[in-house]
């Protein structure tokens, strides 16, 4: 099952036409960081493009872009902040932390992911590349590592990233991989190129989505 997954600057989607080349999911950037002055068009992006996206039949969920490496916002900060956007129903995708700081930092990715499961019930996804996931696992405290190894894995593995789909071919460090992007120079149709483009790992879609409404989402 094929997916892609796009933000602000790709403007508004064809959502009827992507659907019709075959894509069935979606995740949609909701925000990015929380403190100083957020960028609102990345929130009016969204509203605007998950029921659109929605209404084409096509799954979709929300991802955030971790900023902790500036000094502006803890990882909790950040995951409320991002909850407080996301508007999460019952069969969208699972929230993703979109993870690729410099330098990488477990421990802070970790927070995040933490605070979001506290707050939905269930465990969110990580999404990272191969470099980042290694570089965070080597500076990770051994309970860091184990803690953030139970969070289903959202895997950028591009391999010769020529738009062709393939395998996972990097070390995985032991994560379940629940989806792989492995190009960022796809072509979908109702989608400005190059995209990224996803494929599905698990069994169904239903094993990575939302599925009981929880307070305060």
């Amino acid at each position: 099952m094929r997916g892609i997954d796009v933000h602000q600057d790709k403007g508004n989607p064809d959502w009827q036409r992507a659907f019709a080349a075959g894509i069935r999911f979606a995740w949609l950037k909701v925000s990015e960081g929380a403190g100083g002055s957020p960028n609102p068009a990345i929130l009016t992006w969204f509203r605007h493009n998950a029921p659109a996206a929605k209404a084409a039949g096509i799954r979709i969920g929300g991802y955030h872009y971790l900023t902790t490496a500036i000094p502006s916002s803890t990882p909790e900060e950040e995951a409320d902040f991002f909850l407080s956007r996301l508007s999460l129903h019952p069969g969208d995708l699972l929230p993703a932390c979109d993870f690729e700081q410099n330098p990488p930092d477990a421990a802070q990715a970790l927070a995040f992911l933490q605070r979001v499961e506290a707050e939905i019930g269930i465990k969110p996804i990580l999404y990272t590349f191969p470099d980042y996931l290694t570089r965070a696992l080597a500076h990770a405290t051994p309970d860091v590592q184990q803690a953030l190894k139970k969070y289903p894995l959202w895997f950028a593995d591009f391999g010769r990233n020529d738009g062709t789909d393939h395998g996972v071919t990097h070390d995985t460090h032991g994560f379940k991989v629940v989806a792989h992007q492995f190009t960022s120079k796809g072509r979908v149709d109702g989608v400005s190129p190059p995209t990224d483009v996803n494929q599905l790992i698990a069994a169904s879609l239903d094993l990575i989505s939302f599925k009981h409404h929880t307070a305060p989402v």
